[in-house]
């Protein structure tokens, strides 16, 4: 059998950062936001913080809780510091921050917000949802007047010209007024303008394009309504 000892780092004091740890009476790790690598690491620690609201000024809880408020690659990140390089909570807020400083600068702006449209495959508050978590990220955060007026502005119609008209304080109302002009539309109460359907004229046109292509691969030639005086007048001829 192959020895443990073959293997490195298995001791208990080797995989933590912190190995002298006490943890503080009664003291329950708080539920984080997982961070993914895909939104601003500025922004995640500040969410980490207040999180930890308390025990800011103990560095090795800090240090030691950090690690459940990642996920995937980020947590693999986490798993291959060194205690030679982690010696505070600052050397580890730095180290985080310039793994993932690139994501800064694809961070969303009000113009990623603005061009935002909500796709066919969902409904109303699917696309709300997906637009507030983006706007979420946005730098510095957008006061809710703001967030209401940039949403509205993505909207087309039928949805765009019946928000505007109604009473809009904030996001709420906006969800709770665009399902009921959805609902309206799927009653058919509402023309679905963002869909219209194909007018009747296409509609007969298209029929008629259809029938005249019917016959096409046979080679006898088909007489459709003769007149029967035209028959008439050639039975008498041969005559």
């Amino acid at each position: 059998m192959e020895s443990i000892d073959q293997f490195p780092k298995m001791d208990a004091r080797e995989l933590s950062l912190v190995p002298d740890l006490v943890l503080p009476p009664k003291f329950k790790i708080p539920d984080f936001e997982k961070y993914n690598g895909n939104t601003c690491p500025e922004a995640h620690l500040t969410m980490f913080i207040k999180r930890m609201t308390g025990y800011i000024n103990n560095d090795p809880l800090l240090i030691h809780c950090f690690q459940d408020s990642l996920t995937g690659s980020t947590a693999k990140w986490y798993n291959q510091l060194s205690r030679d390089r982690i010696t505070s909570w600052k050397d580890l807020a730095q180290a985080f921050v310039k793994q993932y400083n690139h994501v800064i600068d694809i961070t969303p702006d009000r113009v990623t917000l603005q061009n935002m449209e909500k796709r066919p495959d969902e409904n109303f508050r699917q696309y709300a949802q997906r637009w507030r978590d983006v706007a979420a990220q946005v730098q510095p955060p957008l006061l809710e007047k703001e967030t209401v007026m940039l949403f509205v502005g993505t909207l087309k119609k039928p949805f765009l010209g019946r928000i505007l008209g109604g009473a809009t304080k904030d996001f709420s109302d906006i969800i709770m007024n665009g399902e009921m002009i959805e609902n309206a539309i799927r009653t058919g109460k509402i023309e679905d303008e963002e869909h219209p359907k194909k007018s009747n004229y296409r509609r007969r046109d298209n029929e008629v394009s259809n029938t005249g292509v019917y016959n096409v691969g046979y080679t006898k030639q088909l007489t459709v309504g003769q007149p029967k005086a035209a028959t008439s007048n050639v039975q008498n001829s041969s005559k």
